[in-house]
C-alpha cells in the first residue's frame, strides 16, 4: 500500500523565481521580450499561471530575474585580478559572452530595465567598485566607469546578435568613404570590441595611471 500524502503545504516548494528565471531565458534566447507570456512560462513548468505571481510580480519582474541568471554566467573572479587593466578587459569579455546567448531585444530590454531584486548583479557591480576602490580611484570615477564598460560591451553584443550585413549600404555610389570602410572589413564585430577596450583602457590610464614600480635596493 502507497504512503498516505500528509495534509498541507508540501515540504519541497514546487516552484521558485529561479526555475521561473530558467524557463524565460530559455525561451529569450529565441524570441523578443514581446512575445514571452506568463502562460507559456506556466506550461514549460507544469504549473497555473497563478502561481507564478506567487514568486514575480510581473513581466519586468521575470526580466530582472533573468538578469540575475546572465550575472551568474559572468566570470566574477576576473574582477579579483589585479592591476585593474587586466581586470577591465577579461571581465569585458565575460559580460559580452553572458549576454550574447539572449536575443538581441531581450538584451536591449535588460539593459535599460530598472533593477529589481538581483542578488548576483549586486554583488557583480560591487566587486567592479572594489577593483576600482583598491586603485585609489575617486569615488565619482567609479560609476562612470563602469557605465562606459557596460556601454560597450552591450553595443557589441547587439552588434554581434544583428542579422548579417545589417549595415551594407543601400547606395555605396552616394556614400563612397563608408562604402570603402565597410567593404574593407565586413568581420568588424570583434575588431570592434578589442578597439573599443583598448581605446577605453587607455584613455583611462591616462587619468588613473598604475603606480611605477619601486626599484629595488642595492645590496650593500
Amino acid at each position: 500500500m502507497g504512503s498516505v500524502r500528509r495534509a498541507g503545504r508540501p515540504a519541497d516548494p514546487v516552484l521558485t523565481r529561479g526555475q521561473i528565471a530558467r524557463a524565460a531565458y530559455r525561451r529569450l534566447s529565441v524570441i523578443p521580450p514581446r512575445h514571452l507570456r506568463m502562460s507559456d512560462l506556466a506550461g514549460d513548468l507544469g504549473v497555473r499561471t497563478a502561481s507564478l505571481y506567487n514568486h514575480v510580480s510581473n513581466k519586468d519582474d521575470v526580466l530582472n530575474a533573468v538578469r540575475d541568471i546572465v550575472a551568474e554566467s559572468m566570470d566574477r573572479s576576473t574582477l579579483a585580478v589585479r592591476p585593474w587593466p587586466v581586470a577591465l578587459r577579461a571581465f569585458a569579455r565575460s559580460y559580452v559572452a553572458a549576454f550574447l546567448p539572449l536575443h538581441p531585444e531581450a538584451t536591449a530590454a535588460i539593459a535599460i530595465l530598472p533593477m529589481g531584486h538581483q542578488p548576483t548583479v549586486m554583488r557583480t557591480y560591487d566587486a567592479f567598485c572594489t577593483l576600482l576602490d583598491d586603485a585609489g580611484w575617486p569615488v565619482d570615477q567609479v560609476m562612470p566607469t563602469l557605465l562606459a564598460l557596460e556601454s560597450l560591451c552591450i553595443g557589441s553584443v547587439l552588434d554581434r546578435r544583428s542579422p548579417p550585413g545589417y549595415m551594407t549600404p543601400d547606395d555605396p555610389l552616394a556614400v563612397p568613404a563608408y562604402a570603402r570602410a565597410y567593404a574593407a572589413n565586413l568581420a568588424a564585430s570583434a575588431e570592434a570590441l578589442d578597439l573599443g577596450l583598448d581605446a577605453l583602457i587607455e584613455g583611462l590610464l591616462a587619468r588613473h595611471p598604475l603606480p611605477r614600480p619601486q626599484p629595488r635596493p642595492e645590496s650593500p
